[in-house]
């Protein structure tokens, strides 16, 4: 009997996605086809408001406290915490002075303590912040380290936030009754009038963009602006990340943050523990932001306000800043649906064809499933008069029958494999699929590929006598009972036909990787990641040409202790890695060897990053060292010792004239001499470094 699958039309993730009549997405990270993700929102109580966050030119970290009083920093890491304004306060118990008589004069009130708001740092070095209710900025220059000045201010201002623009200035919005902005230079002067702004929504934020335009977020809009005018229309940022809340209320952003490498918006939202993420491509007028469904916790975040600084974005964590980091989401829509089109559906060649199976590269897990309905007829027109037929649940074909191409990578989860479903009543030159995608909110099917055979291989029409064709219905039943035979044996025949790709190290499956390594007797330790064994099978024969000579040693330690091994440990240079003999010491981080060919042996010197992978590297050497030649093992030294000398690496015998003197006791320096043989014409009895013995007592050096 002959196995055969026939054609296949091949529909990969991107021919689905625009397809759709449901939340079904294309996901970024997999290119597979997957339910919508949903943000995580959690509650955050006790969220304090933003006051005011900056990071200087040196990367450390400025806030204002939650009293409004005074300016607290942190290093470039976010931690180490330390009040930078105003220093300490008096010691306790101190107070007025007795006056004459023995009486206390009378106590003067201290000044009221400055409330504070906004916080910028700008490219040349200053730390401004505006003072509530009062005619001046606080400015702080860095770099001098002095104390304050007040920058005199027109009119007394009631700043919002404060923000670092383009070339060194500032974007100021104060005025929450009468909101404006206003912009500085870099030597914090007025430039031009302040722009006024409608009262209502009230201003939140402003943000400055690397094209000298800015964004106002005012309630849940956003408005980018160029000088005083709005530059196309606002974008209801609240409303693209309302979808499906746990909370039962839409997000309150109070905060925005820019990062111009990725060019990426961040928006820091009030009551849920989130922020949210939008790529605004700063093309033309219109502000096109497009939500990314990632999720950024902030569960520590006091709501002190985000920060971009050195390619990341920060948030505040109870007294210290961490960079924000996604994490996959764990929420999805529990339904949606997508089909081929009816204007372009997939052709049989033929009319009458019978469509025999869909292969789905799909990751299915538990709880989840996929629905797949078809419809075929002979004229393309009449498809979406045609009802949908529903087709079997698919079935997860063995790990012998694998996929079209070998899977290469990490073991993958339950329900991932190729799905198998036979076609039961698709008959017609051209046919539809719809899929319908069914999640239980924590988890989604994924597909990556469809594949549809055509045309059937009938065992009846081709193998039964013709007596079993005379009743239709039995027919029908006895073709899908033997089509089930069929792709056993057809998918048997497929794995015979490409069991070369066994043989191949980038294409065999990881379960035979082990196997394909005995075949050149390699060893293999429990520690190496799939990568660095098909990198080492790859290699194999060229280390087995360089096998007991300095180049194939350093391959083989750099194939086992490398972080990320690449091709390129088999084209980079040597010298770097070894000591030759009376030629210096040459220095490379991670190991170096001295090899000692008078002597027939060698040693490998692994510095901190490697101590403890000393038994891997043992057992890499004495894989590939020569049987004649003996080894050791030892850490990387420090590059002068008094203790230690190691005769022709970290000295040079003495030969002739020397550019150094030989090194005598009590006369001779550390490093200002070289050790040498008992020199010609010594005085008797002046001992020599290397030579004399030296008894207890007789050295005063």
């Amino acid at each position: 009997m002959k196995e055969r699958y026939g054609q296949f039309h091949l529909l990969l993730s991107d021919h689905w996605h625009l397809l759709t009549e449901g939340p079904v997405v294309r996901s970024s990270d997999s290119s597979a086809l997957t339910l919508e993700p949903l943000p995580e929102v959690m509650g955050r109580d006790g969220c304090q408001g933003r006051r005011g966050v900056a990071c200087d030119g040196q990367g450390r970290f400025y806030w204002i406290d939650d009293s409004g009083a005074g300016i607290w920093t942190a290093g470039p890491d976010g931690t180490g915490r330390r009040r930078f304004w105003p220093g300490p306060a008096p010691a306790a118990g101190s107070g007025p002075a007795p006056g004459p008589g023995g009486a206390f004069a009378g106590r003067t009130p201290p000044p009221a303590a400055p409330r504070l708001q906004g916080l910028a740092a700008t490219g040349a070095g200053l730390l401004a912040a505006g003072l509530l209710g009062e005619n001046a900025l606080l400015v702080f220059d860095l770099g001098a380290g002095s104390p304050p000045y007040r920058l005199a201010w027109p009119r007394p201002i009631d700043p919002i936030d404060l923000r670092p623009a383009p070339g060194g200035g500032l974007l100021l919005l104060e005025g929450r009754q009468r909101p404006r902005v206003w912009q500085l230079d870099r030597d914090l002067r007025i430039v031009g009038r302040p722009v006024r702004l409608p009262a209502s929504p009230e201003p939140l934020a402003i943000e400055a963009l690397p094209d000298g335009t800015w964004l106002l977020l005012a309630g849940g809009s956003l408005t980018r602006c160029r000088g005083g005018d709005p530059i196309g229309e606002p974008f209801a940022v609240g409303l693209s990340i309302m979808a499906d809340w746990r909370t039962g209320r839409p997000p309150e952003p109070y905060d925005i943050a820019y990062e111009p490498a990725s060019g990426r918006l961040y928006v820091a939202t009030r009551h849920e523990a989130q922020c949210f993420a939008f790529d605004l491509p700063l093309v033309g007028d219109h502000l096109a932001a497009a939500p990314l469904r990632t999720n950024l916790p902030t569960p520590a975040s006091r709501g002190r306000g985000i920060l971009a600084a050195r390619g990341q974005i920060w948030h505040d964590a109870d007294d210290a800043w961490r960079p924000l980091a996604g994490r996959p989401a764990s929420r999805f829509r529990t339904e949606g649906v997508t089909r081929t089109p009816s204007e372009s559906p997939l052709d049989g060649k033929e009319r009458d064809c019978v469509w025999h199976r869909l292969l789905i590269d799909a990751t299915i897990p538990p709880g989840t499933e996929i629905i797949i309905e078809t419809r075929a007829d002979n004229d393309t027109y009449l498809l979406d008069q045609l009802p949908w037929r529903r087709e079997p649940k698919p079935v997860l074909r063995p790990a012998w029958a694998g996929r079209l191409v070998p899977q290469v990578g990490p073991a993958r989860p339950p329900g991932a494999g190729t799905w198998d479903v036979l076609l039961q009543r698709a008959q017609g030159r051209y046919l539809q699929i719809r899929l319908t995608l069914i999640g239980d909110g924590s988890a989604t099917p994924q597909v990556e590929a469809v594949r549809a055979y055509y045309p059937r291989y009938s065992y009846l029409t081709h193998h039964l006598p013709a007596v079993y064709h005379n009743d239709s219905d039995s027919a029908s039943f006895l073709e899908r009972y033997l089509a089930n035979a069929e792709g056993i044996l057809t998918g048997i025949g497929s794995q015979m036909r490409s069991a070369h790709l066994l043989f191949h190290p980038d294409a065999t499956p990881p379960e035979y990787l082990s196997w394909l390594a005995g075949w050149f007797g390699l060893g293999l330790d429990d520690r190496w990641e799939e990568r660095r064994i098909r990198l080492l099978i790859r290699h194999a024969m060229q280390l087995f040409r360089f096998r007991g000579t300095v180049p194939g040693l350093v391959w083989a330690i750099r194939l086992g202790v490398d972080p990320d091994p690449q091709d390129a440990i088999f084209t980079d240079p040597i010298d770097a890695y070894v000591e030759h003999l009376a030629a210096g010491a040459r220095v490379r981080p991670g190991f170096r060897i001295a090899e000692d060919r008078r002597n027939h042996s060698f040693t490998v010197y692994l510095d901190q990053t490697l101590i403890g992978l000393s038994d891997l590297v043992d057992m890499v050497v004495s894989m590939s060292r020569p049987a004649h030649v003996s080894y050791q093992i030892l850490p990387m030294p420090v590059g002068f010792a008094v203790d230690r000398v190691r005769l022709g690496l970290d000295s040079v015998p003495a030969a002739g004239p020397a550019r150094l003197p030989e090194a005598r006791l009590g006369e001779s320096r550390l490093a200002g001499a070289v050790l040498g043989a008992r020199p010609y014409g010594l005085p008797a009895g002046q001992p020599a470094v290397g030579f004399d013995r030296i008894e207890e007592g007789e050295s005063d050096a």
